[in-house]
């Protein structure tokens, strides 16, 4: 399978990449076989194609690999890959090289780059170095994972729960994501929340197509919010852990490995947390910290949490149900893991969350729960 490895996010832009331009980004392998590089480009009102050229090369100056892709393939704001299959050595740092052959003022491809995320490495436009910034860009190593059942078993049971409201069109593909897991002593809850007799008739359709998951259903015949049907899976639920899984995400096939990987290696944490991908938008998070998360919250609905230190959603909010989460389960001195990884990819569309009420109304309700928010 393929391992990624994501720098940067995409809040910032290189400028046009013309031919005198160079952007170098320095990374440190983290396997010994690269598959290819994804770059986010932001191409705006482009007038010509041109060839943009990626180069791998070491701190002797040797080159050890390069590929080049015409501009015209590219479309805003998105990754496009490079294939560039090589042999590194893994922990030692490289540099990547991206330029042009002969773009010229008017081609309008930028590349972007956002927030440091690797301390050790080092992001310049030209010559002139980018403290805190690096380049928004994935390497893509093939690193198998060899997964043994009997240390899946030993490693706990995962409870999947899914509430949904409508949109059994999207539900397949989540399914399909959770039937490809490399961890696989799953079982999975899916909460009907009040969808319309039309839609509850397709959901089961859609739950047909996959009798090799172990899959119960349960309907209400009213819309009672997502906290009731996350709480309603959990309390059926059997597992040590507990995933609240919206029902439009493509989940990436590691991610419950990785993230109950972590929660053995950090027996001191109660949850795993990681970042995605909101369409084409990289949602990143960062290492927990008590004090960071009374000012923001640091982590999604979609992390991996231990079923003994669930304390419950909170049935009358409307907004900022994960938020509250956290915070309640922080108040009791539990901590969260951060996965440095896009572990999932969720539709750019309304959930089954209610939106009925602002940020600022949803703040100040989250301030009378927990008076010290913010501080």
């Amino acid at each position: 399978m393929k391992k990624k490895t994501t720098f940067g996010s995409s809040h910032n832009l290189t400028g046009e990449i013309i031919a005198e331009k160079q952007i170098i980004q320095t990374f440190t392998a983290e396997s010994e076989s690269l598959s290819g590089i994804g770059v986010e480009f932001g191409t705006y009102k482009r007038k010509n194609a041109a060839i943009i050229l990626l180069e791998i090369i070491d701190f002797d100056d040797v080159m050890i690999k390069s590929c080049a892709l015409n501009s015209a393939t590219f479309k805003d704001n998105a990754f496009h890959i490079f294939d560039m299959p090589c042999i590194l050595i893994k922990g030692k740092q490289y540099i990547l090289k991206i330029s042009s052959v002969d773009a010229s003022i008017g081609n309008s491809v930028t590349a972007k780059w956002g927030r440091k995320f690797h301390v050790n490495e080092k992001f310049c436009i030209d010559e002139t170095p980018k403290l805190n910034g690096e380049l928004s860009c994935r390497f893509i190593y093939d690193d198998e994972i060899e997964v043994d059942m009997n240390v899946n078993r030993s490693m706990g049971l995962v409870s999947v729960i899914i509430p949904i409201l409508n949109g059994s069109e999207l539900l397949g593909k989540t399914l399909q994501s959770i039937k490809q897991q490399t961890y696989n002593f799953l079982e999975v809850f899916i909460v009907n929340d009040g969808s319309s007799p039309e839609e509850s008739e397709k959901i089961k359709q859609v739950i047909g197509k996959f009798p090799d998951l172990k899959i119960e259903l349960y309907e209400s015949e009213i819309n009672k919010g997502a906290c009731f049907a996350r709480n309603f899976g959990a309390n059926k639920a059997k597992g040590e852990y507990l995933f609240f899984c919206d029902a439009d995400v493509d989940l990436d096939k590691t991610i419950f490995q990785k993230m109950i990987q972590a929660l053995h290696i950090h027996t001191d944490c109660s949850w795993a947390y990681c970042n995605f991908m909101w369409g084409n938008k990289q949602m990143s998070f960062r290492p927990f910290c008590a004090k960071e998360l009374r000012k923001r919250n640091l982590c999604s609905t979609m992390s991996l949490i231990k079923a003994l230190d669930f304390p419950g959603f909170t049935p009358d909010l409307k907004r900022l149900q994960d938020w509250d989460l956290f915070l309640k389960m922080n108040e009791k001195g539990k901590i969260g893991i951060w996965l440095n990884d896009y572990l999932f990819t969720a539709e750019e569309r309304q959930g089954i969350t209610s939106n009925s009420i602002t940020w600022e109304q949803a703040v100040a309700e989250l301030r009378k729960k927990h008076p010290t928010l913010g501080t």
